[in-house]
């Protein structure tokens, strides 16, 4: 018979001819009949038959793996959404595979229903040379910065923070980690809501740290997040990406933090489903609400900068997240109708200069939402769950009796539970208000009191740097007692513990290790001490040149009240 050169779509004259030779003996052995011959004579041969699609390879993939082979499934898949969305990730990839970015993501939850309509596991490929077989919206990876506003919701469901508390952004050490920022800069501090919106690396772990991270994981257990197991390794690295998750659990959790703020008038939805088992989430409504208003600030990707000003746009909370060695490019977005969730990477675990949640991730985000009906209205607040308190203006925590600037702001009943401003202090100045004084060297009558936002040393050094109107305390009148005058010397560098490789110059001599202090007060002298021998002095810049030879050393800064700090460390040579 040559079915292999011979069938539907080939040698369509042979098949024609073979057909009707057929037909022509049945009719002379009468086991057809004359009309019966000549009907099928007249009917056209079949075409070639179409490819079966292979729309959600990915989803059917799942299925069959756990357990339902040879089953008819009948999915919340919207197929006009899920084409929309493979189409915009096809458009993206052509420019980002010229960076040799292969593989991409996409789950889209609706909430009105709380249904996944949208389930695209990976780009479409010719060759298997891209992984595109692997199931990347299902598989964990580093989570990059994409957790941030949980830890930020979860503050505020435990009365840790207020959104406008001031957080340290400051040269950090937990012992051997020492996080950065993405611009590796610092801002001395920053308000919490701005941390978030700005995705600050190293407040988010200050706040980590003051939260708790066996609390953290087991909170991210919790919420929906399985594949963090309570483990001791991550460390306060969880926050930064330490941990990995799949963008389907990322979907889900996000999900059921807007289907919180829903349940009141979309009481009919259905996150829990086989197709969709999130578990529900533990924040309160205020502090998800907060969340939510917060992450509309995060700036857009270049192509969105001016998004406000179209009439069509609609308000979009927003995360990004990049992983360590760019390997991994987060984006997710809410808005009251859906839920999108976005990975773009590599399937191998490569990493690109340009694999970034901004650059690579929210651009496809941002398109997507562009093709979905719009949402005219924003979630409602939960007014009941809101309460309005006086807030000190420059630290951003609840106002003290010493804070003399305060704006009053509506925040979550939790945050009812956080502290007052712990950088506002009485001092007292002498009449001319050029120093500071004590009753103990001075007369009542000629001392003048006011109240000063005092941030400590390190925080002070680079907070002045971005706030110019910032006043530094003045020094003790030089009479005043030792006693009276606060240690606020602090070392920068080094750090406890620390081994130092010395440099060398270009014409290849040795070079000098430059140490760095910081004090609390204006024109303050610092006298540096390297093993007990003095080295010189410092005047407001507090930083130090010094030859050193390999070995132990210990650094001590002594500022004029005799207030010393010291830290020990190594010099070694390469």
């Amino acid at each position: 018979n040559a079915p292999g050169l011979i069938y539907p779509g080939k040698n369509h004259d042979r098949l024609l001819n073979k057909r009707n030779r057929l037909l022509k003996t049945l009719l002379l052995d009468a086991k057809i009949d004359s009309v019966q011959y000549f009907l099928a004579i007249a009917e056209p041969l079949p075409s070639k038959p179409l490819p079966l699609p292979q729309e959600n390879s990915h989803l059917l993939q799942r299925f069959i793996a756990s357990g339902n082979k040879g089953k008819t499934m009948r999915t919340t898949i919207d197929h006009s959404i899920q084409k929309i969305a493979a189409t915009i990730i096809q458009q993206h990839m052509e420019s980002l595979h010229q960076n040799a970015i292969h593989n991409a993501a996409v789950v889209i939850t609706d909430l009105k229903t709380g249904k996944i309509i949208t389930y695209i596991g990976n780009t479409c490929s010719d060759t298997k040379e891209q992984s595109n077989d692997v199931d990347c919206a299902n598989a964990p990876r580093s989570t990059g910065s994409i957790l941030k506003p949980i830890l930020f919701a979860k503050c505020l469901d435990a009365g840790e923070i207020l959104p406008t508390t001031l957080l340290p952004d400051i040269p950090s050490y937990f012992g051997s980690f020492n996080p950065k920022n993405f611009n590796k800069t610092y801002d001395g501090a920053v308000p919490a809501n701005e941390c978030l919106t700005r995705s600050l690396n190293i407040p988010m772990v200050h706040l980590l740290n003051q939260y708790g991270v066996e609390k953290f994981q087991h909170d991210l257990q919790q919420t929906g997040f399985s594949s963090i197991p309570m483990s001791k390794h991550y460390g306060l690295t969880l926050i930064l990406g330490g941990a990995e998750v799949s963008l389907l659990q990322i979907n889900k959790v996000y999900s059921a933090m807007a289907l919180t703020l829903l349940s009141d008038t979309q009481k009919n939805y259905s996150l829990f489903s086989e197709m969709n088992p999130a578990k529900k989430t533990t924040m309160q409504k205020a502090s998800i609400y907060t969340t939510f208003k917060t992450m509309l600030e995060v700036n857009r990707p270049d192509e969105e900068g001016n998004w406000r000003v179209f009439e069509s746009s609609q308000a979009i909370a927003w995360k990004t997240g990049t992983s360590f060695g760019n390997r991994d490019a987060w984006a997710v977005g809410i808005t009251p109708n859906y839920v999108v969730s976005v990975w773009v990477g590599n399937a191998t675990g490569e990493g690109r200069p340009s694999l970034t949640g901004v650059r690579a991730a929210a651009p496809i985000l941002f398109d997507i939402f562009d093709k979905l009906p719009k949402s005219k209205t924003w979630f409602q607040k939960p007014e009941t769950e809101f309460s309005t308190i006086p807030v000190c203006k420059k630290s951003g925590y609840r106002a003290g009796e010493l804070c003399d600037e305060t704006d009053s702001i509506s925040v979550p009943k939790t945050c009812l539970r956080a502290t007052s401003c712990p950088y506002h202090h009485t001092i007292y100045l002498d009449l001319q208000k050029k120093n500071r004084v004590d009753a103990d060297h001075e007369d009542r009558k000629n001392m003048i009191a006011e109240n000063y936002f005092t941030l400590p040393p390190l925080m002070q050094k680079y907070y002045m740097l971005k706030h110019p109107d910032y006043k530094m305390i003045p020094p003790y009148k030089a009479k005043a007692s030792y006693a009276s005058a606060k240690n606020e010397v602090q070392i920068i560098y080094p750090k406890p513990g620390s081994k130092i490789y010395l440099p060398k110059e270009i014409d290849g001599s040795q070079g000098q290790v430059v140490f760095e202090a910081v004090s609390g007060h204006a024109n303050e002298t610092l006298y540096w001490h390297i093993d007990e021998q003095y080295i010189s002095e410092t005047n407001f810049i507090h930083q130090q040149s010094i030859y050193l030879e390999a070995g132990l050393h210990t650094l001590t800064v002594i500022d004029k009240n005799a207030n010393a700090r010291s830290v020990s460390f190594e010099v070694l040579r390469r």
